[in-house]
Parts: C-alpha cells; structure tokens; sequence
C-alpha cells in the first residue's frame, strides 16, 4: 500500500516542509513500490543517468519519465526507495544521480546482464542488506526466513511481502546474494586476481637453488706477490644431496672441477 499524503494527488512530493502522515501499521522503513516492477526500475535509473548526460548535470524527472515512457506520477512513486538507498538524491525539483548509476547505465551498452552490479556498492549500504547479509553470513537461509528478518527490521506487516521480495530480488540482481529454490545464500567476494582470471600461481623453487647453498668465504682480487688469490667455500646438506640424480651430482663436482682448472690455469699463466 502507498502512502498517501494529505493536500497531494496520489503520486505527488509533498512540500518539503511537511513531514508525510503514515497511515497505521506502516512500514518504519522506505522499501519499493509495488506499482513498478524491479526492471522497470532498473530501466528509470538508465534514464536518470541519461536524463543528467552521465553524470554531468542534475536530471529532471520529466525526462526521465519521457525516456522510459512512464507517466510522471508513477515515477514520483518510486523517488522515495530510489533516494533512500542512494541512487539518487533530490534537489529541488531536480535529482544529482549517483556516480553508482552512471557506471551502471555505461556498462548495460556492454553487458546488460551484469551490469547491475554496478549498483552493488550502494545496495550493500541499504538496510535490507545490512540486515539480511550479516545472517548470510553465518548461514544460507529459507526465502521465508529471509523475508522474515527483512520484515522484522522493516516493521512490515504481511501485507508488504511482494515489497519485500522485490528487495531479494534487487540483492540477486546487484550480485550480492544468490536464490537457488528456496534457498538464500551470499555471493562469496572474490579477490581481484580471481575477479579478473589472473591468479599468480606459487613459484616453484628452482631445484637447484633449494638443493645446493653456495657461500663465498672469501674473495679477494687485490694481487699478492702477483698472484690473484680467491678462495670459495660450497656447503651442500647431505639431506638434500641423497635425493640428487647420478647425472645431477656428476655436473655438479665436474662445476667445481671447472672451477679449479680455471683457477691452476691462471696461476700457471702467473
């Protein structure tokens, strides 16, 4: 049920200086319309963005009627969800969009089906998330169970369970929970590496250099009675030497066996 407030026409702002007159039993929270259904809501926040030339200018309401092909008074219905969550924000007769819906409204020219995750960021602000993620959280739950809570923050009466489905299904849509059956569950987050198919896979130690540890003792190359002295010191674990190949073990004594011909053919030149 809509409120309806007094000195209006059903569908019109009241002045802003006049609080609206809640009828009874009304819900202690701003939750949809029931009059709009989520993808036509999805379709006056792309007119919103168009509506302010993406962002650059305030959107006025008229336009954005006229680009959806909605009468006017059916979209002032659904200014007061729009505005509690942070899609838009009103100023005077005229809306600021939110950076939010101006990347949403860019990215459906590309991929229409994810694109409402770009509205994932303010949605997860909103009080429906705020009280339905944390349960999910901890646990998947039943649809009842989840429309239960909603209603229990809310102060909803059964008579708003439509209304407070549609704030599931806007979860769904934005990317933050998923609905198999009747089952509720939250989307894991996924890292950036994962986001973008790019996870860094562990580096693999180089056999080589986990099996043999070589620390120069000393190295000098000042000359001494006109030789060049130099002396290395190779260390190798014997833990690590049993699990060497016959061939691996051969290069590695016929190095040190270059390495000593070098050394004898230097001084010989000396």
């Amino acid at each position: 049920m809509e409120t309806v407030e007094v000195g209006t026409e059903e569908g019109q702002e009241p002045p802003a200086n006049e609080a609206p007159v809640r009828p009874p039993n009304e819900p202690t929270k701003v939750l949809p319309t029931d009059r709009i259904s989520l993808k036509n809501i999805l379709q006056l926040l792309r007119a919103y963005a168009i509506a302010s030339d993406m962002g650059k200018k305030m959107a006025e309401r008229q336009v954005a009627a006229d680009l959806v092909k909605m009468n006017i008074s059916t979209v002032t219905l659904a200014h007061p969800f729009l505005t509690d969550v942070g899609f838009l924000q009103k100023n005077g007769k005229k809306f600021i969009v939110a950076p939010e819906v101006v990347s949403y409204a860019r990215a459906h020219e590309w991929n229409p089906d994810n694109a409402p995750h770009k509205l994932s960021p303010l949605v997860q602000k909103a009080w429906f998330a705020q009280a339905l993620l944390t349960r999910l959280s901890f646990n998947p739950l039943q649809k009842d169970d989840a429309i239960r809570i909603l209603a229990e923050a809310s102060g909803s009466t059964p008579q708003y369970r439509n209304r407070l489905e549609t704030l599931i299904e806007f979860m769904q849509t934005t990317g933050l929970i998923k609905v198999d059956g009747d089952q509720v569950s939250k989307v894991r987050t996924e890292s950036k590496y994962e986001e973008d198919g790019d996870m860094p896979q562990p580096q693999q130690k180089d056999e080589t250099s986990r099996s043999r540890t070589v620390v120069p003792s000393q190295l000098s190359a000042s000359p001494v009675d006109g030789v060049v002295q130099f002396h290395i010191s190779v260390k190798v674990d014997m833990n690590e030497l049993k699990d060497w190949k016959a061939d691996r073990i051969a290069a590695f004594f016929s190095g040190i066996a270059q390495v000593l011909a070098a050394k004898s053919g230097v001084e010989n030149e000396e």
